[in-house]
């Protein structure tokens, strides 16, 4: 029978218990390492504490655990359930059986007859390529190729072992640029302006004091060309196509008509009076973009003054519009639906539709009116109040026919003109002998640049691009 190592230290405490209550002590008490220890060095052993000749030997107790009725040992049975127990595979299958076999379902099934190929029949439609002859019977063989190096036939050329690269010479530098120039420390080279007399921009303008409108070219500088015309011209206009100049001779209300190409009058307009009583006094003269109709303005004051409107086709004078005195100027709208003219004697502005040649709206309160231009855009439309001192500027919404601004420029300002880019206006200043230079992004002067004599009065201004 075997036991736990619990039930061996059980044991042993009621074993120690029962001698000390007889007043003996086990021999076990004494710790086999204190007994083991030897005495000092010189002295003799010392005696084993369990060798006391006077405590006689006990008789062993008898084991408390072996009972008679103790269930055998679960681990003592020699049957393994693994081992003992008889291998299935090891018996036999049972004997075959004695019923006849199944028929087999498809051993009655007759087989398939042997029906013809579909795609053997011959087909009932004629073949439409049989009659065709053959296109490439009669191509003639093709010749053989050149060997290169034979015959004049020239080799590949080689690949070369490096890549070359040729910069760009510089470009001149452009008007004005979408971004900062990058400066790297060097200055570039100052370009050098190239004369192109083909190319040179022309410029046409009115000599009153000789009744002569003069051709100039700006490669080189100087006049080509003067054309007699009417009394006191004072507006020169090109047509939209750039073939003729209309020019207007306000002392002989008339208007002269110029071929570019030949440089000679090849028509002269006679406007009537107005009212049939004062002699028209024509003194700007304005087309529509898609140059069918001209505008003339009569600078007069006699109650009232008139716009004439011609037939560029025709050369006839076909309607006249009443506006206020002295209409100053004129500018045409982008889309070419308007027509904005400041009369400086009413302190108004006349606004025209085109398709109709009627006034539409009058804008008050604008004190001597001169100049006026728009953007390029047609959003914004620009009119200098030629005041003699602390000339202004007025910027006006032509949607809503509102000023929406006021810029300070200098005395008696008097043309207003938009630089082509709209980056930039520039107004004239009679009194003040100056130009006043407008960013129009904010509507504030970036600077104005003074000429250089008292006793200039710039009086117009112009682009060469």
């Amino acid at each position: 029978m075997k036991f736990s190592r619990r039930a061996y230290t059980v044991f042993f405490l009621i074993l120690t218990t029962g001698l000390c209550l007889r007043g003996q002590k086990p021999k076990s008490f004494y710790r086999p390492s204190i007994a083991a220890q030897s005495a000092p060095p010189g002295l003799p052993p010392l005696p084993k504490p369990y060798d006391d000749p006077y405590l006689p030997d006990l008789p062993p107790l008898p084991d408390p655990f072996d009972l008679p009725n103790d269930p055998p040992d679960p681990f003592d049975n020699p049957f393994d359930p693994i081992n003992d127990l008889p291998d299935p595979f090891d018996d036999p299958f049972p004997p075959d059986s004695d019923l006849p076999p199944l028929p087999d379902p498809f051993d009655d099934l007759p087989d398939p007859p042997d029906l013809p190929d579909p795609f053997d029949e011959p087909s009932l439609f004629p073949d439409p390529f049989d009659d065709l002859p053959d296109p490439f019977d009669d191509l003639p063989p093709l010749p053989d190729l050149p060997v290169p190096g034979e015959g004049g036939v020239a080799l590949p050329r080689a690949v070369s072992s490096g890549a070359t690269n040729v910069p760009t010479p510089l470009m001149p530098f452009p008007m004005r640029l979408p971004f900062p120039p990058t400066y790297m420390g060097v200055l570039a080279p100052r370009t050098t302006p190239v004369c192109n007399p083909g190319m040179a921009e022309t410029l046409v303008a009115a000599e009153p004091s000789n009744n002569t409108v003069a051709f100039m070219s700006f490669c080189p500088a100087t006049v080509t060309a003067r054309v007699k015309v009417g009394q006191q011209p004072s507006a020169a206009k090109a047509t939209p196509d750039r073939t003729q100049i209309w020019v207007a001779n306000s002392a002989s209300a008339s208007i002269s008509i110029i071929d570019v190409a030949s440089k000679k009058v090849v028509g002269t307009i006679n406007l009537p009076p107005l009212n049939g009583a004062f002699p028209a006094q024509p003194n700007n003269i304005a087309f529509l973009p898609d140059g069918s109709l001209a505008y003339v303005t009569d600078h007069d004051d006699q109650s009232g003054s008139t716009v004439y409107v011609i037939d560029v086709a025709t050369q006839a004078v076909v309607q006249q519009i009443g506006v206020g005195n002295f209409p100053a100027s004129m500018a045409v709208s982008p889309d070419g639906t308007q027509i904005w003219i400041p009369c400086r004697a009413d302190n108004n502005v006349y606004v025209i539709d085109t398709l109709t040649n009627t006034v539409i709206t009058v804008i008050p309160n604008i004190s001597l009116p001169t100049g006026i231009t728009f953007n390029p855009t047609g959003t914004i439309v620009y009119v200098a109040e030629g005041n003699p001192v602390g000339g202004v500027v007025d910027v006006i919404d032509p949607g809503t026919f509102t000023v929406l601004n006021t810029i300070p420029v200098g005395d008696l300002p008097h043309v207003v003109k938009m630089s082509p880019t709209g980056h930039h206006l520039f107004v004239t200043n009679l009194a003040s002998n100056s130009i006043s230079v407008i960013n129009p992004a904010n509507d504030t002067v970036i600077y104005t640049l003074p000429l250089p004599n008292g006793d200039v009065h710039p009086l117009g201004i112009a682009f060469i691009h």
